[in-house]
């Protein structure tokens, strides 16, 4: 695994031992990948500032929640993915924001990709790479 150049760790949103387990594999891959950095899917790409705020030790648990706009932007316990954030933090480990906005989302799905001509593209690409990374 720490060989790949991306690693997608999934879970059930509310099962603590899935998050637990994300948390040893990220330790894991951090013994052989120093250079990592975590994309958390659940946040939005407009939040990237606070993230980079909270690894460099400027915010508290609770301004980094508020700031990240957590229970507007995800509808999961923090508790479950705060021990996620403070590994990114005590091991000084970037975290990208990948998330698209909700009203962007909600476009997409009333009215399809090419509601969005930007989406078509990017999803014909998102596409090719999962299938290239999938057969890796």
């Amino acid at each position: 695994m720490a060989q790949r150049d991306v690693v997608l760790l999934g879970e059930t949103h509310d099962d603590a031992g899935h998050h637990r387990r994300q948390l040893q594999s990220l330790a894991a891959l951090l013994e052989r990948r120093p250079d990592m950095v975590i994309g958390f899917e659940m946040i939005p790409r407009r939040v990237q500032p606070v993230l980079d705020r909270w690894v460099a030790g400027e915010l508290t648990a609770k301004e980094f929640l508020e700031q990240s706009e957590w229970d507007k932007n995800w509808n999961m316990p923090a508790g479950l993915y705060l021990p996620l954030f403070e590994f990114a933090r005590i091991n000084r480990i970037p975290m990208l924001a990948l998330n698209i906005e909700r009203t962007l989302s909600r476009k997409i799905g009333e009215k399809g990709w090419d509601a969005v001509p930007a989406c078509a593209t990017l999803q014909k690409a998102w596409h090719s790479a999962c299938s290239r990374m999938h057969r890796a």
